[in-house]
C-alpha cells in the first residue's frame, strides 16, 4: 500500500476552524495488501489525542480529510483529495468506545502536594471525584490510622488526558501528616480508587475500574517534603501564655 497516513486528518466537524477539532494522524500501522479497503490501526497516542478533542465519538463527530498525495492506485494515480470545509468525508459507521479506563500508576509529591494519576486512556478531568481516592500505607491497609481519603477541598485543574494531577488541599496534607507513617516515603505510599471516580470522554461515558485492598497500587515515584515550616502569626493571651501559629503545614 502507498498510503501515507500522516496526510490524513480526522475532524469532529466537516469544516474545522481550529486544531482543537482536528487531528492529523502520526503513528500507526496499516494494511500492506493492495485493495479497495485499507485498514489503519491507530497508535495509542493518536487515539488519546482524538479522545481529548472529542473526535470520533459518533458519526456526527467523525470526518476525514486527506491530501492528493495520501495514496495512489496500482497505476500510480493520486487520490482525489478530501478538503476541509468542501468535501470532507463523514464516517459511514463509528463503533463507540466501551472500554473502562484503568488507573495504571500514580506518583506522590509531598513537597508540591500533588498526586499524579496515570490512566490507560484519556479521561474527562472534570468528572473526577477526589473522594474516591484513598492513600494507604500498604496494599492491604484498612486501619483508619493507616489510610486517608481525600476530601472535596482537593481538586484538579488538568485538561482531558491520560494523566491527571490532583492538587491536594493544605487541610488534607496536614491531616495526612498528622497520621504519621502514611505516605512518608515510597514504601508507605499506596492508592486505591473507587469505581465511578472518573470517566472517559466517550459519548456514553465509561467509568473507571475500581481498585481496592488488598490490591492497592504502590507509588511509582515519591518526592519528599523538603519545605521548612514558618511562623506566620502569634497571639499573646496574657503574661503567662502565648499561642503560636505556624504556616499551613504540619
Amino acid at each position: 500500500s502507498s498510503l501515507n497516513v500522516s496526510l490524513i486528518t480526522l475532524q469532529s466537524v466537516a469544516n474545522s476552524q481550529s486544531s482543537a477539532t482536528a487531528q492529523s494522524l502520526i503513528g500507526q500501522s496499516r494494511s500492506s495488501t493492495d485493495d479497495t479497503v485499507i485498514q489503519v490501526t491507530l497508535s495509542l497516542d493518536d487515539l488519546n489525542t482524538l479522545k481529548s478533542k472529542m473526535i470520533g465519538r459518533d458519526r456526527s463527530s467523525t470526518y476525514l480529510t486527506m491530501t492528493t498525495d495520501a495514496i495512489t492506485d496500482v497505476y500510480n494515480n493520486k487520490v482525489r483529495p478530501r478538503v476541509n470545509g468542501m468535501n470532507s468525508l463523514q464516517a459511514r459507521n463509528v463503533t463507540a468506545d466501551q472500554t473502562k479506563p484503568i488507573l495504571n500508576a500514580f506518583s506522590f509529591d509531598a513537597n508540591a502536594a500533588t498526586l499524579t494519576l496515570n490512566f490507560s486512556e484519556t479521561v474527562l478531568a472534570s468528572s473526577l471525584k477526589v473522594t474516591g481516592l484513598t492513600l494507604r500505607n500498604s496494599s492491604s491497609a484498612t486501619d483508619p490510622l493507616r489510610k486517608f481519603t481525600l476530601t472535596l477541598a482537593s481538586f484538579t485543574s488538568s485538561i482531558d488526558s491520560p494523566t491527571i494531577v490532583v492538587n491536594i488541599a493544605s487541610v488534607d496534607m496536614n491531616a495526612l501528616k498528622v497520621l504519621g507513617g502514611l505516605a512518608i516515603n515510597i514504601n508507605s505510599s499506596y492508592l486505591t480508587i473507587d469505581a465511578d471516580s472518573i470517566t472517559d470522554t466517550a459519548l456514553i461515558p465509561n467509568s473507571n475500574v475500581g481498585i481496592d485492598v488488598p490490591n492497592a497500587i504502590q507509588a511509582s515515584s515519591y518526592t519528599a517534603d523538603t519545605t521548612r515550616p514558618s511562623l506566620v502569626r502569634f497571639d499573646l493571651k496574657d503574661r503567662k501564655s502565648t499561642r503560636l501559629n505556624s504556616s499551613h503545614r504540619t
